[in-house]
């Protein structure tokens, strides 16, 4: 049996066009010219069942994926099926009902419960899925915001070499992470995140903090943070509610998957809580301390931004606080952060 999809490579962004074949006891992953991408028993693969015809996906032990381009095929490995997903199955429209004449109790039960099985969810997300989930993200993005950055190639890679020499002293996996410059005059001075690592760098925040690369270090450090604490998957998956768990209840990791992933857009429109703000504000100072880098460049990267009180830039500086607030415990914070 022969499978048409996309490969994604482990632990990085990186993805190829790719065939899967099923043997009577492995399943093989071949590229488009023939060279094997990966080989495992079957036995041995973590497998979503796909229920509400989702997308199909195969994760593999090594970290690696794939995932059909026929949202309709199912895979047919039954042996790693739960009962619970069996019994859904057989059972879907008692299942739907129960979840349709209660929706109101649902709602009440995961108000409570949702905010604190978050983190699970999310920590079962697979590095594939973030970057499926991302390029759908980038995806709306560029339609809605796209315009060409109007840095020049030394502008980027001088910040792109000092992020990436800055990770690597960190300890951290510089390949995980990828920056994007964007004029994106409409979201004004701002930055922010993908699932996947990917950090996008609006061209008014370069140029803000251009005479200061530490403090806009202090920037990306910050927008790290987040990406290392599943912050961005953590608002989407409370702000969608109950689709989320029950994909999550039965195994249906590609469901949930695409479930955030048609949140696209709401991402970047969405603030973060003040616990995950702090979060990541306490990651991009204890980066810096790390690094040998005074907290005085992260205070001033902040009051720099909140200090935008002319006309034009004032309206930039709002589009910037709608998504990451600036409040005075904030800059308190860092004020009495002990290197």
């Amino acid at each position: 049996m022969e499978i048409i999809g996309t490969f994604y490579y482990p632990k990085s962004s990186k993805t190829q066009s790719a065939k899967l074949y099923f043997g009577k006891s492995s399943i093989k992953v071949f590229a488009n010219d023939g060279s094997t991408l990966v080989s495992e028993d079957i036995n041995q693969i973590k497998k979503n069942l796909q229920i509400f015809n989702t997308q199909s996906e195969i994760n593999f032990t090594n970290g690696a994926c794939f995932i059909a381009s026929d949202r309709n095929i199912k895979i047919p490995i039954e042996s790693n099926v739960s009962f619970f997903n069996r019994l859904l199955i057989k059972n879907k429209k008692i299942f739907v009902t129960v979840f349709l004449i209660t929706p109101f109790s649902l709602w009440i039960a995961l108000s409570l419960v949702l905010p604190i099985i978050s983190d699970s969810i999310v920590n079962r997300i697979p590095d594939s899925s973030k970057s499926y989930i991302s390029e759908k993200i980038f995806e709306e993005f560029s339609e809605n915001y796209y315009v060409k950055s109007s840095l020049t190639q030394a502008q980027k890679t001088n910040i792109i070499n000092y992020f990436n020499n800055s990770l690597d002293r960190l300890g951290l996996d510089k390949n995980k992470y990828k920056l994007l410059f964007f004029k994106a005059e409409e979201i004004g001075v701002n930055a922010f995140a993908f699932p996947d690592g990917t950090i996008v760098l609006t061209d008014s925040m370069v140029l803000l903090l251009e005479d200061n690369p530490k403090a806009l270090l202090s920037i990306l450090l910050h927008e790290v943070g987040h990406v290392e604490n599943n912050h961005g998957l953590k608002l989407m998956v409370e702000s969608i509610g109950y689709g989320i768990v029950i994909s999550y209840l039965i195994g249906d990791i590609q469901g949930f998957t695409e479930i955030l992933s048609t949140s696209g857009i709401f991402l970047m429109q969405a603030s973060f809580s003040r616990e995950h703000e702090t979060e990541a504000d306490v990651f991009s100072l204890e980066s810096l301390n790390k690094l040998g880098i005074s907290k005085d460049n992260f205070m001033h990267a902040f009051e720099k931004i909140s200090n935008q009180n002319n006309a034009e830039d004032f309206e930039k500086y709002l589009k910037y606080i709608s998504t990451h607030p600036i409040t005075e415990d904030r800059i308190k914070l860092a004020k009495e952060y002990e290197n």
